[in-house]
């Protein structure tokens, strides 16, 4: 029992990792399914489109009976991109309630502190975006695509939902990228310690 009990510790140690019970949506459809961090839930879809843009998509709990799903796209130098559509479908997959959401605005990031909130700027839904390569203001000299961002928040609390992506146009062409299925699910996941 002892020897168990120093091997458990020792490998927390090493490993820097504590086994902790996570709830969140599972992603599953279009993409695939990532983690946020090393050790935690797969609970991103990273869908790759034309022009290397990235679209990252996610669903949170907000508080009790409100949940919310993000979208992030990411558009590296010499793409472009529109979301043709200013709404997003999202079903609940048991009783097949629909609910058709307006895209609030968009946020998009600026490739220098000359927009209205710093780096950012809020726009109407189908404002299009060329993209950029910037700098991040680090020690590490990194860059990253310039992003735009929106998030649906809506007042219920579904198990099981899906979400049908808003169609984008990238570099002129209009892409339908179909839709992500979210599941909420319990499960043990190895999270890092003191970060």
């Amino acid at each position: 029992m002892r020897n168990s009990v120093l091997l458990s510790v020792s490998l927390l140690c090493v490993a820097g990792c504590l086994p902790l019970r996570e709830t969140y949506y599972r992603p599953s459809g279009v993409g695939s399914a990532e983690a946020a961090f090393p050790g935690g839930p797969a609970e991103n879809m990273v869908v790759k489109l034309p022009g290397a843009v990235t679209l990252n998509v996610a669903a949170h709990k907000v508080s009790a009976g409100t949940m919310e799903v993000s979208f992030t796209y990411g558009v590296p130098q010499g793409s472009s991109i529109r979301l043709a559509s200013e709404s997003v479908t999202l079903t609940d997959l048991g009783s097949h309630e629909t609910a058709r959401l307006q895209i609030p605005s968009l946020v998009q990031e600026c490739e220098t502190r000359a927009c209205d909130y710093g780096y950012f700027k809020y726009v109407p839904p189908t404002t299009p975006m060329d993209g950029a390569t910037i700098k991040d203001g680090g020690i590490f000299g990194g860059k990253h695509s310039r992003y735009m961002y929106f998030k649906i928040t809506i007042d219920r609390e579904w198990r099981a939902f899906s979400v049908d992506l808003p169609d984008v146009e990238i570099n002129g062409n209009t892409l339908t990228l179909g839709e992500i299925k979210f599941v909420r699910t319990t499960e043990t996941v190895w999270e890092g310690v003191g970060g």
